[in-house]
């Protein structure tokens, strides 16, 4: 992996993680982080890796992301800019 895709999936998981702390209510005792991001080298397409804490809810709370992930989309992009905005994938 070039350098260029490592300095986007890092800058993508950084912001992927802010909105999803700032925009998303999680349950109580739930803990949500973006583990990481791997985007395609034409950049359309970016993977998220998420781990979720306690296990067992795992399940849900991907679901409940899931539901959300154009939102969170929307709010990535408005924060980074590129010449393709890579579509999300869980």
């Amino acid at each position: 992996m070039s350098y260029r895709l490592e300095q986007i999936n890092d800058l993508i998981k950084q912001e992927m993680a802010k909105a999803i702390q700032q925009e998303l209510e999680m349950p109580a005792g739930v803990l949500v982080s973006v583990a990481e991001v791997k985007t395609n080298k034409d950049l359309k397409r970016a993977k998220i890796g998420i781990s979720v804490f306690p296990f067992a809810r795992r399940q849900e709370i991907f679901s409940f992301i899931l539901k959300r992930i154009k939102h969170l989309q929307y709010l990535v992009h408005q924060k980074i800019t590129f010449k393709y905005s890579p579509i999300f994938w869980l």
